[in-house]
């Protein structure tokens, strides 16, 4: 109408973009961030995780060659158990329990010790008679593992049949 005047109260208008901006950042949880903000990670980011993945992958390292050393060390136990038990096992049949120390080399680094002594019956008088003698045996096998002596022993109790006086070899089979 030509000839009326409008007159409108000042009203506050927002744009569409200013009020999406608004709206967004009120109702936004937080810790989330505007889109632009975000756009990427920074060196500072990058360096810090790879820091963290060098820390780790040491720390696996480690543990993985422990776990090796172990597992080596492991190995060279059980095949000197094996060299000492083969040693312990002829004494008395192949070897002669003869009183002294013998010393040879088992192959693969390993060392073989073998001590025979008389052993003394501690119950029983010195002047009792007995149809065999008692002999302690002691057989040490050693190896160098990383730089370090090691060694493993086993000790038995073999008897020795006695010959008696006047006694003849088929009446000791008998």
């Amino acid at each position: 109408m030509p000839g009326v005047k409008r007159v409108c109260a000042p009203v506050c208008r927002l744009t569409a973009p200013h009020f999406e901006s608004v709206f967004n950042t009120a109702m936004r949880p937080p810790g989330v961030f505007h889109q632009s903000a975000s756009r990427g990670i920074s060196l500072l980011e990058v360096l810090v995780a790879f820091s963290i993945l060098a820390v780790s992958a040491t720390v696996l390292m480690r543990v993985f060659a422990t776990g090796l050393r172990g597992i080596t060390s492991a190995e060279a136990y059980s095949q000197a158990v094996f060299h000492a038990e083969s040693l312990l096992a002829r004494m008395g049949q192949e070897t002669p329990l003869q009183v002294g120390v013998q010393e040879n080399a088992l192959g693969g680094g390993y060392h073989g010790r073998r001590i025979v002594r008389p052993y003394s019956w501690a119950e029983l008088p010195e002047d009792a008679s007995l149809p065999f003698a008692a002999f302690e045996v002691i057989v040490e096998v050693s190896w160098e593992d990383t730089g370090r002596r090691r060694s493993v022993a086993l000790r038995s109790l073999r008897l020795k049949p006695v010959k008696r006086t006047g006694e003849s070899e088929e009446e000791e089979l008998e």
